[in-house]
């Protein structure tokens, strides 16, 4: 007798998230296997053997606040099903939490950890397997239990599954470089043309190699400045933009320059805690 579990996969870079910093969210996730077998001897049959396998998925992405890998049924039915059309027989999952030994005859379900198994989620309530906090890659192996019964109808019992990977929620901030680090940046960008004005644009330009990262490492979004016609403009999707809370010298020496426009309009100072010039 033999049962098959296919394993079918989706990958969600979208779901809850934005944009990582400096690039789209990326994430990916490879297999070890497409589906997991089982084989019963007329022996482990007649002993209700219990057996189980794993696959193991190996997930990465980019973004910053990690992702959530989840288990469920393709639908909203979890049994193991017999092959034969005409046949009824079937094999239910688990219904509660168990270790091996509390298995009762011809059921099933997953474990994260090889002992304690739950029942098979169906796909209205997937199961989490797994939260990470950040972009580090993982390996993540997920085990299933099958316990058989002398009773069992002989033939091949499947069942599809799905395992998803989705990117996890990233706020909608972004930070200026601290002080010094900008102004240095607004010296570079001045050297096609003296600054008489600085404002927020409301379009990234045609030509973004003319732009700079003005935002920290540590942003969530990126902000980008860049010289036109005498105006140096900033520009950031996100719905919260920073000051660096050390903003000292950020706009060293304008006070003592021709400058008709210094606009911050739209970057909140809520975290300044040094601003001098």
């Amino acid at each position: 007798m033999a049962i098959f579990v296919g394993l079918s996969q989706a990958i969600d870079p979208i779901k809850n998230t934005h944009a990582a910093p400096g690039g789209p969210t990326t994430i990916s996730a490879s297999y070890d296997a497409s589906s997991v077998d089982f084989h019963f001897t007329s022996t482990d049959l007649a002993n209700s053997a219990f057996k189980q396998s794993a696959v193991t998925a190996t997930v990465s992405t980019n973004n910053p606040t990690g992702f959530t890998f989840y288990i469920s049924s393709t639908d909203e039915n979890t049994d193991l099903k017999h092959t034969n059309p005409s046949s009824m027989a079937k094999i239910p999952s688990i219904g509660t939490s168990l270790v091996e030994s509390n298995f009762t005859a011809d059921s099933w379900g997953y474990s994260s950890d090889a002992v304690n198994f739950n029942p098979i989620p169906k796909a209205s309530a997937p199961s989490t397997i797994l939260v990470t906090n950040n972009n580090t890659s993982q390996r993540i192996a997920v085990n299933f239990g099958v316990k058989a019964s002398p009773s069992l109808e002989s033939g091949s019992y499947t069942k599809q599954l799905l395992l998803t990977a989705t990117t996890n929620y990233t706020p909608s901030e972004a930070t200026f470089l601290p002080g010094s680090q900008f102004r240095t940046t607004i010296n570079d960008l001045e050297r096609s043309g003296r600054m008489r004005e600085f404002k927020r644009a409301t379009t990234l330009p045609a030509n973004l190699t003319s732009a700079r990262v003005v935002s920290s490492s540590d942003s969530y979004r990126v902000i980008y400045a860049w010289y036109d016609s005498g105006i140096i403009y900033w520009w950031s999707d996100a719905d919260t933009v920073y000051m660096n809370e050390d903003a000292s010298n950020m706009f060293h020496g304008f006070l003592y320059r021709d400058i008709n426009l210094l606009d911050l309009t739209g970057i909140s100072m809520s975290k300044v805690k040094r601003m001098s010039d």
